[in-house]
C-alpha cells in the first residue's frame, strides 16, 4: 500500500470528499488576565483628562481676571470712549437739547412704473432743477405703443377723406332729387290744368252736339284731349313719386354718411386718447426733479430693475434721494415740561458739533401737536432765519439748541468750554484730575486743571486738547501703555 504525500488532503473513505480541517491555521488565544495581576489603566487615563481640564480652566479664569485687573499688557482692554472738544454752554435759565438738521421738503425719487434702468444723469452732490430728468427706465415698448396710436389716427383720419365725399354726394343727390321733384310737381300742375280746361270744353260743346250744333269729329277731338290730359297727369304723378323716392334714397345715404362719420369721429377720439394714454406712460419712464435740490443719495445703477414699490425680489423703490437745501431746519425733542417755556422764549442759538464753537441764530417755526408717550417728549422745530441757513448744514448733521431764558431776546452768548464727564475722571484732587486718553490704540494718563461743574461734566481749563479721545469709567488697576480695544 501506498502512503499519501505529506501536506495532501485525505480522502474520506464513505465519500471520496477531501479531508479541510488538516490545511486550517492555528492561531495562538489571548491570554486570560492573571489574578491578582496589573488591571486596565482606564482610570488613569480619565484622571489624567480630568487633570488637564482642571489646568485648562484654572488658566482661563486667570486670563479673563488679569484682563478685568488690567495686569497683563498684552491684552486689549475692553473700553468705552467719547470725543471732548470746546463748545459754548447753554446759559443759566436756557434750555438745551441736541437734535439734527433735517430738511422739509426731501423726496425719494422713483417712477409709477417698473422697468430696467437704462440713463442714470446724477451723481451725489449734483443740484438740480425742478423738471429736470434725473434717470429713465426701459422705454423701448412705450415709444412702440406710442406711434401705433399716431398710425391708428392717421389710418382713421385717411378713411374720413372719402366718407366725407360721399356724405357731400348725398347732399348733393338730395338737393337734385328736391328740384326733380318741384319739376315734377309744376308738369303735374300743368297736367291737371290741361285736364280741367279738356273737361270744360267737352262739358260746354255737349249739348251743342246734341243740336247738331257741333260736329261729331270734334268732339272725338277733344275727348281725345282730355285722354292725353288725363295720362299727362299720371305721368306727372309718377314722376313726383319717383323724385320723392330718389329724395328719400339720397336722404338715406347721407344719413348713413353721417353715420360712419359720427363713428369715424368717435374711434378716432378713442384713438387720441389712447395715444394721450400711451404719451402718459411714456412720460412715466422718466424720474424728472419735483422741485430743485440737490443729490444727496443714488439707490441705484443703469442696469437694476427699478419698481415703483421696491418691494420685488432685488428691485429698487427709489433711484435717487433730493433735499432741497434751502429748507434745512433743526429738528429737537424737549421735554413735555420745557414747552410752555420754549412757546415763551421762540429765540434760539444752534451749535453744530462740527463746529460746536460758533453760534448760528435761529427760531422756533413749529411745535408738533401730538407728542410721544414712551418718552414724554415734543418734536420741536427751529427754523434759520431766510437767507441765514449756515453753509455748514446738512442733512442729518448733529447740532445743539440753546433757547433763550425767559424775558431774554435772545440766547447770552458766552465763550466755548471743554467739558469732560465726570465718569471720565480718576485720582481726584481738588481741582486736579486725571483721565486716560486713548492714542494709537493705547492708554496715556493725562493730568488735567479742572473748573466749574457743568451738570455730569467738568469744565476742562488746561491739560487737554479738543478732539481727544477720553475712556469712560476707568478701572484702578489700568496702567498708562495698555492696549485698548472700543467697545
Amino acid at each position: 500500500m501506498v502512503a499519501s504525500p505529506p501536506h495532501m488532503a485525505e480522502i474520506s473513505p464513505p465519500t471520496g470528499a477531501p479531508d479541510l480541517k488538516r490545511l486550517r491555521i492555528e492561531r495562538p488565544t489571548a491570554e486570560a488576565p492573571r489574578s491578582g495581576g496589573a488591571r486596565p489603566r482606564r482610570g488613569l487615563r480619565w484622571g489624567w483628562l480630568l487633570a488637564l481640564a482642571a489646568a485648562a480652566a484654572a488658566w482661563w479664569f486667570r486670563a479673563e481676571l488679569q484682563q478685568a485687573a488690567g495686569l497683563e499688557t498684552n491684552t486689549a482692554l475692553l473700553v468705552r470712549t467719547v470725543f471732548v472738544r470746546s463748545e459754548v454752554a447753554t446759559p443759566a435759565g436756557a434750555i438745551g437739547s441736541n437734535g439734527y438738521i433735517v430738511a422739509r421738503r426731501r423726496a425719494s425719487l422713483s417712477t409709477v412704473l417698473s422697468g430696467l434702468l437704462v440713463e442714470m444723469k446724477v451723481e451725489e452732490g449734483q443740484r438740480v432743477e425742478a423738471d429736470q430728468v434725473i434717470a429713465r427706465i426701459q422705454f423701448d415698448d412705450y415709444a412702440v405703443n406710442l406711434r401705433t396710436r399716431d398710425l391708428a389716427i392717421e389710418v382713421l383720419a385717411r378713411q374720413r377723406v372719402p366718407l366725407e365725399q360721399q356724405a357731400a354726394a348725398a347732399k348733393f343727390a338730395i338737393e337734385r332729387a328736391e328740384k326733380e321733384r318741384e319739376t315734377a310737381r309744376m308738369e303735374l300742375e300743368q297736367a291737371r290744368a290741361s285736364e280741367r280746361l279738356a273737361q270744360i270744353e267737352i262739358e260746354r260743346q255737349r249739348p251743342l252736339h246734341a243740336t247738331g250744333d257741333f260736329p261729331s269729329l270734334d268732339l272725338d277731338r277733344l275727348v281725345a284731349a282730355e285722354d292725353r290730359a288725363k295720362a299727362g297727369v299720371a305721368a306727372a304723378e309718377a314722376r313726383v313719386a319717383a323724385a320723392t323716392a330718389g329724395r328719400e334714397e339720397a336722404e338715406a345715404q347721407a344719413a348713413a354718411r353721417a353715420a360712419d362719420l359720427l363713428r369715424l369721429d368717435a374711434d378716432s377720439e378713442r384713438a387720441r386718447s389712447e395715444k394721450d394714454a400711451a404719451a402718459i406712460l411714456l412720460e412715466r419712464t422718466y424720474v424728472r426733479a419735483p422741485f430743485a435740490g440737490v443729490i444727496v443719495r443714488k439707490n441705484a445703477e443703469e442696469g437694476e430693475v427699478v419698481a415703483s414699490t421696491g418691494g420685488q425680489g432685488n428691485s429698487r423703490g427709489s433711484v435717487a434721494e433730493l433735499v432741497d437745501f434751502d429748507s434745512l431746519e433743526v429738528q429737537v425733542e424737549l421735554p413735555e415740561t420745557r414747552i410752555l417755556q420754549v412757546k415763551e422764549s421762540p429765540s434760539a442759538q444752534v451749535f453744530f458739533d462740527a463746529e460746536p464753537t460758533r453760534a448760528w441764530p435761529a427760531k422756533v417755526s413749529r411745535i408738533w401737536p401730538t407728542a410721544d408717550r414712551a418718552k414724554a417728549t415734543i418734536e420741536v422745530r427751529v427754523a434759520f432765519p431766510e437767507g441765514g441757513i449756515p453753509p455748514i448744514a446738512r442733512p442729518e448733521m448733529g447740532v445743539r439748541v440753546s433757547f433763550a431764558p425767559p424775558g431774554a431776546a435772545a440766547p447770552t452768548k458766552t465763550a466755548p468750554e471743554m467739558l469732560v464727564p465726570r465718569a471720565a475722571l480718576f485720582d481726584l484732587r481738588g481741582e486736579r484730575a486725571a483721565v486716560f486718553v486713548v492714542e494709537d490704540a493705547m492708554l496715556k494718563r493725562v493730568e488735567l486743571e479742572l473748573g466749574a461743574e457743568r451738570g455730569e461734566s467738568r469744565v476742562v481749563r488746561s491739560g487737554l486738547r479738543s478732539g481727544a479721545e477720553v475712556v469712560l469709567d476707568p478701572a484702578p488697576t489700568w496702567r498708562e501703555g495698555q492696549m485698548v480695544r472700543r467697545g
